[in-house]
């Protein structure tokens, strides 16, 4: 049995909080004034109102790991090949990022008058869906959320190569040597960890590279597993999605004391993300919560991957209304509009250019295929 209907609406919603969550801490100058301090000993370094927003990262890769199983376990165990399932996963994460590079023509003009040869070399990178062998700092320069994508694509490749040898209890053995390497590397500063805001905020840039490896090596494998878990065992009681929500949203939200921060940072990742996704895949939703979910949900992706080169547009335009002072003090008010702005521009980008097109791709890439489309209302 083929899954192909998205059904896991909780899950959907969950993945929009904290794509929502993480928007917050980077249009930094409309969350100024809702900025919790940061540990770092910069004066300009804003977070906004979500300190542990980097972990919804983790979170994402966990929901991706278990999506996956569910949509694509059975086919690669049959006739889909680990290309084929690449093929699939590009064509999914491909055409909004696309956008969202063209969208940053501002920067990529300007930083072509300051280094043209590198802003190119970095150009070309990111139009094949790499990080830049150019730059020495962050790994996607022209639109540095990318960079989990980047990691979730290795992932991906790994699980589509090695589906069917860690099917079952072979994968315990992966995920328990990924949550070594965690806890070994986060409080030791190993693996570029501790660069960041906090003890796991790290993997955007090349010298953090390797704390990238292993939070996507145990979230996505985690989420696999919970998938083949809560397959055999479901969870006692159902959960309201918007409990399960508020306590996502208090776990971003959360600051604890910087000599805490690590053993809340672990914990988070390693016990309370797999728990709440093992626990979301059965939580109800129905009714007017199902349809705020599923909404969430359809437009996640696309708030990730257009955040940075929206703020970065709208940024350009008030400076250029007023550039003297006119954008120092913006208040939260603002902030609310911006994410009305990303919300509404994700919908439209989602319902009228992300579904049709990859709709349209993927009908000519696997018209000839026997393994047939992707998942079209696949959540991740």
């Amino acid at each position: 049995m083929q899954h192909t209907k998205r059904s896991f609406v909780t899950l959907d919603g969950l993945r929009g909080i904290a794509a929502f969550a993480i928007v917050t801490r980077h249009a930094k100058i409309y969350f100024e004034s809702v900025s919790v301090n940061s540990d770092i000993n910069i004066p300009s370094y804003t977070i906004g109102p979500f300190f542990e927003s980097y972990l919804a990262v983790d979170f994402f890769f966990v929901l991706s790991g278990f999506v996956l199983a569910h949509a694509y376990g059975e086919r690669l165990t049959g006739n889909m090949s680990a290309i084929n399932f690449m093929k699939v996963r590009i064509v999914r994460l491909y055409p909004l990022y696309f956008v969202a590079l063209i969208w940053s023509a501002p920067l990529i003009v300007l930083t072509l008058f300051s280094n043209g040869f590198t802003a190119a070399f970095n150009f070309m990178f990111a139009l094949m869906f790499l990080p830049s062998a150019a730059s020495t700092t962050v790994l996607y320069p022209f639109n540095e959320p990318a960079w989990s994508l980047f990691y979730e694509l290795i992932a991906n490749a790994g699980f589509g190569i090695m589906w069917r040898r860690i099917k079952g209890r072979a994968l315990i053995p992966i995920v328990i040597i990924a949550a070594i390497v965690l806890t070994i590397s986060v409080p030791t500063g190993m693996l570029g960890f501790r660069s960041g805001s906090g003890a796991m905020d790290a993997g955007a840039n090349w010298q953090s590279s390797g704390a990238g490896f292993a939070r996507v090596a145990y979230s996505f494998f985690v989420g696999v597993l919970i998938y083949q878990i809560w397959m055999f065992r479901k969870p006692p009681i159902s959960v309201s999605p918007f409990i399960m929500g508020a306590i996502l949203c208090v776990m971003l939200a959360s600051h604890p004391l910087s000599q805490y921060q690590t053993a809340y940072d672990l914990t988070t990742t390693l016990v309370v993300f797999p728990l709440l996704v093992w626990l979301g895949a059965s939580s109800v939703a129905s009714g007017f919560t199902a349809r705020v979910f599923s909404l969430l949900g359809a437009v996640s992706f696309g708030v990730y991957v257009l955040q940075v080169p929206i703020y970065r547009l709208t940024v350009l335009i008030l400076w250029k209304i007023n550039p003297v002072g006119g954008i120092d003090n913006l208040g939260w008010v603002w902030g609310v509009w911006f994410i009305v702005l990303v919300f509404v521009i994700a919908l439209i980008l989602d319902r009228y250019f992300d579904r049709p097109i990859r709709k349209l791709i993927s009908s000519r890439m696997f018209r000839a295929s026997s393994t047939g489309p992707y998942v079209t209302h696949e959540m991740e």
